[in-house]
Parts: structure tokens; C-alpha cells; sequence
């Protein structure tokens, strides 16, 4: 079991090597982000399917009994999703800026810009993840005798629909990819 998690982690560390070896990944910004979307998906894509997988093919939920994998679950996915959601809506932000009419924001459009933005998202969504730490645990499934990886918390389930998954999710990345890809072209 342990064999192909040392594999994938070999696999993408050297995809990391490479394309951050390549001058274009280096100095343009809109190639940094797609590089850091795609390790955000990547990362993403592991933290679900892994548990999807293990629940599937084993009929193990892991997030039902551990209250440790439950949390760490709920924070990486938030995390990851919200970091590849960040690039989509940093990308035309990035493909405006050289072509807008004002000088000072042309000069916006680097890759120093890039890295300092994605720092500074990465620490505001891990800060954010703090309050899926907070409010999922192992609640028990009602109408049934097991428990799940949920919030008991009705104000932060209302949160994470409405406010997270409604706006940060789909009407925010939508309206500024719309918006600055409007105004690039």
C-alpha cells in the first residue's frame, strides 16, 4: 500500500523539478498559475479520490471512524479547492493587466506579483481551513446507526453552502473570469 503513495509523491516531485526548471514557468505569471492550479487539482484530486476509493473498493470509511482523518479531510478539500478556484480567477486578472491602459497597472502583470499573491492566498485559505479543524466531526447519520464526517453546527453548515460553496465557489470565480476576460479583449 505504502509502495504507490512513495511513487506518486516521486512522480510529482520530479513534474515539480521540471516545470519550475523551465525558464517559461519562471518568468511568465499566467504560466506560474496554471503550474500551481495543476498541483492544486492534483492535490485536491488526491485527498477525495483516495477516501472515495478506500470507501468503494473497500467498503472502509475511514472518515467515519477516525475524527483525525474526518477533519483532515474537510480542511485539505476546502484548502485544495479553494487554491485551484483562486488561479481560475487570478489567470484573466493576469491577462487584463498587460492590456489595460494605465501604466501602473501593467506593471502589476509579473511574476514577483504572481508569488506574492499566491503566498498570500495559500495562508489566507489555510487560516481559513481552521474552521472546518473547528466544526466537522463524527456525527451520528440520522435515521441510521453510524456516523458520519459532518458539522453540527447549523450556523457553519449554513456558511459552507451558502457563502462558501455558493459564492467562493461558483458565482465569484465566474463573475471575475466573465468580467476581466470582458474587459482583455
Amino acid at each position: 500500500m505504502s509502495t504507490p503513495i512513495i511513487v506518486t509523491l516521486a512522480n510529482i516531485s520530479k513534474k515539480y523539478y521540471y516545470i519550475y526548471s523551465l525558464k517559461t514557468f519562471r518568468e511568465y505569471a499566467s504560466a506560474f498559475y496554471l503550474c500551481d492550479m495543476s498541483f492544486a487539482n492534483i492535490g485536491n484530486m488526491i485527498s477525495g479520490l483516495l477516501s472515495r476509493i478506500i470507501i468503494s473498493g473497500f467498503h472502509h470509511d475511514l472518515t467515519a471512524i477516525s475524527l483525525l482523518i474526518c477533519k483532515i479531510k474537510s480542511y485539505t478539500m476546502q484548502f485544495f479547492m479553494l487554491t485551484s478556484l483562486t488561479r481560475i480567477c487570478l489567470l484573466p486578472i493576469d491577462q487584463y493587466l498587460p492590456t489595460c491602459a494605465r501604466i501602473q497597472w501593467r506593471q502589476w502583470s509579473n511574476i514577483k506579483t504572481a508569488h506574492h499573491l499566491t503566498i498570500l492566498f495559500i495562508i489566507g485559505w489555510l487560516l481559513h481551513g481552521i474552521l472546518y479543524l473547528i466544526y466537522f466531526d463524527l456525527a451520528p447519520s440520522p435515521g441510521m446507526d453510524e456516523t458520519s464526517c459532518a458539522s453540527n453546527s447549523v450556523a457553519f453548515r449554513q456558511y459552507h453552502t451558502y457563502d462558501c460553496i455558493i459564492n467562493l465557489t461558483c458565482i465569484l470565480p465566474i463573475f471575475v473570469s466573465v468580467f476581466f476576460r470582458n474587459l482583455a479583449s
